[in-house]
């Protein structure tokens, strides 16, 4: 993964207050990924995420390209980004109904994520780990990827 843009803060930030409306219930906890500089957002039912909760961690990352600024960094404006989402894995079948977070609240954080009009992917950690702020280089990798959403932006168009 590049390393984190303007860009990929602010959509991050929007997201932040896109949830804080859609689940006021929950607790909000950012961070850094230390590795890449990329913003991380932890959402969780509680002040204290344990397994079995309803706990999702979000991460929003560009796509590494070859075309780079005039200091040899990732553009800003123009470069696509990654809207990564990450639960713990439940003891059901297909992927929404596999977790712990509800489907209302997967619904929430689902639409809040597609504004952002990115390369959406969704992971799992096994069953028993809870995404964690601290893990988010090991648990959002190829192997616990289970779903890969490429929202087009030309349906914003539509809308009123």
């Amino acid at each position: 993964m590049a390393t984190a843009t303007f860009k990929s803060v602010a959509m991050m930030r929007a997201i932040t207050e896109g949830l804080k409306r859609r689940l006021p219930t929950f607790t909000f906890t950012s961070s850094i990924e230390a590795t890449t500089g990329n913003p991380l957002l932890l959402v969780s039912a509680d002040s204290t995420p344990a397994t079995t909760e309803e706990v999702a961690l979000i991460r929003v990352s560009p796509v590494t390209t070859i075309f780079l600024n005039g200091l040899d960094q990732t553009q800003q404006a123009f470069c696509p980004h990654y809207v990564e989402l990450c639960t713990e894995a439940g003891t059901g079948a297909g992927f929404t109904t596999s977790s712990y977070v509800s489907v209302a609240h997967q619904t929430a954080i689902f639409g809040e994520l597609m504004k952002q009009t990115g390369i959406f992917l969704a992971y799992q950690t096994a069953n028993g780990t809870v995404p964690a702020l601290a893990s988010s280089a090991t648990q959002m990798v190829a192997a616990n990827q289970v779903a890969d959403f490429t929202t087009d932006a030309s349906w914003l168009l539509g809308a009123a």
